[in-house]
This record gives C-alpha cells, structure tokens and sequence, in this order.
C-alpha cells in the first residue's frame, strides 16, 4: 500500500469546500515545506524493525478512524463512504488489506479502547515522520466532517491528534471556527437551554413546528409578508432541530 504522497491534497475542498480547499492546502504546504527545513516537530525515527512499523501505521489508522467516527454515538453512511474511498483511491489497499481494514475498523468502533495511547503509539512510531502524520491527520478530519457536523468529541479527539502529532494548528482552528456549531443560538431558537431533556426538546419542536409550519398558514388569510417571515422561522427551528438532535445522538 502507498501511504505516502498527497493523501487529500486537493480533495478535501471538493469534498467540503472552501473551508476544507484551506484545510488541505494548508497542511499540504506544511509538510512539503518541512522536507526542505530542519522542522523542529521532525525527530530522529526511535529503532524499530520496518515492518512492525507499518503494523503500528496500518493498526492504528483504522483504529483512530473508527473512534472518530463513533465520536457522536453512532457511524454514518457518509464515515463510512469517506473511509471506503481512503481504502481504494488514496491508499490503494487491495482486497486483502481492505478486509483487514474493515475488521479493525469494526472492533475499534465497537470496543472500549481509549483513543490517546493508540494516538501516542502511532506519534512514537512516527516522530521522524511529519508527512505521515500530518496525513492521517487529514483522514481524521475528513470523517469528522463527513456528516456535515463538527461534534464537540469530535473536535475533541483531533484537538488530541494535533497535540500529540505536534501539527500546526492554525488551519484546524479556522475550520472549528466555520464548523464546530454555537449552540446556544440553538437552544434559543426552540425556547429551551442545554440543560433540557431529549423529551423537552422534542416537545419545544413539536409545539414550535406546528405554530409556524407553512400548511398551517396557507389556510389562514395572512400578507405574503408575514408568510415569508414566519416561512423563514420555520426553517430556523428545523435546522436548529436538526443540528441539536446530531449533537445529542437523538435518531
């Protein structure tokens, strides 16, 4: 398998726009710059025998994957579309490596397995490495914006990564700027605070959906002003719903 090169490169703005094109030119010129500076975050490899070194890569990559996206209580279709096309098209596993892949990924995301001493064998393994890890850095990222929401754990687990891959952090702090949602603004919108039950919250938009949901309106005599007032409303409280029930895991 090849994992070196560009792993995302371009593609984690075709993939997330402008926020992810910043991302992976950012990290992109980061680790090619390095190669041509004496980057104090590239140390000396620590004595390991070549393939043990590859096991630690392959291992815990797919282990680190796997924490990631359970980070929000439960694996998406688009984690699991992103992790299948690292498979195939950036890594170039053949069909062996991908089944091994898919099991780990599978114990990992089912298991009770911490994710920061995997993350600290693999930054020990690779210290000499800044390329690499800057790499897997970018998959991480890639899953945990996949489903279009940055979660707190999420975020927490990368803000992790950088920590330990010793990785600039500037660009990542751009994209948590863009991605990692306010919530209190949610809450707000649905008359509630965090402190509320999965149950209140269901209630709040209930009530709140049904006052302002546009069938309701059509069978009143009301201006189109006030119609596209309260059409906008409602899709303020849908979305701020939306948001809330990814970030609380209710399904």
């Amino acid at each position: 398998m090849s994992w070196y090169g560009k792993i995302i490169g371009g593609s984690l703005g075709a993939m997330f726009g402008p926020a992810g094109a910043m991302a992976g030119a950012s990290f992109g010129h980061m680790y090619d710059s390095s190669s041509k500076s004496n980057n104090p975050a590239q140390k000396e490899p620590i004595p390991m025998a070549p393939e043990k070194r590859r096991k630690i890569l392959f291992d815990s990559t797919f282990f680190m994957l796997a924490k990631m996206a359970k980070a929000d209580g439960y694996v998406t279709e688009e984690e699991v579309k992103t992790i299948k096309m690292f498979m195939v098209e950036h890594l170039n596993l053949n069909a062996e490596s991908r089944k091994k892949a898919t099991r780990l990924f599978n114990e990992a995301k089912n298991n009770e397995e911490k994710f920061e001493p995997v993350c600290k064998e693999f930054t020990l393994a690779y210290q000499h490495d800044l390329a690499t890890r800057a790499q897997v850095f970018e998959m991480l990222l890639a899953v945990a914006l996949s489903d279009g929401i940055l979660h707190p754990e999420e975020d927490r687990l990368l803000l992790t990564c950088l920590r330990h891959f010793e990785l600039n952090s500037a660009p990542y702090e751009n994209i948590r700027r863009d991605c990692l949602p306010d919530l209190d603004p949610l809450y707000n919108i649905l008359g509630c605070n965090p402190s509320c039950s999965d149950e209140e919250l269901k209630k709040a938009y209930r009530t709140l959906s049904k006052d302002y949901h546009p069938d309701r309106l059509a069978a009143q005599n009301v201006s189109d002003g006030v119609k596209k007032i309260t059409e906008q409303k409602f899709k303020e409280i849908s979305e701020a719903y939306s948001t809330l029930c990814k970030i609380r895991n209710i399904r």
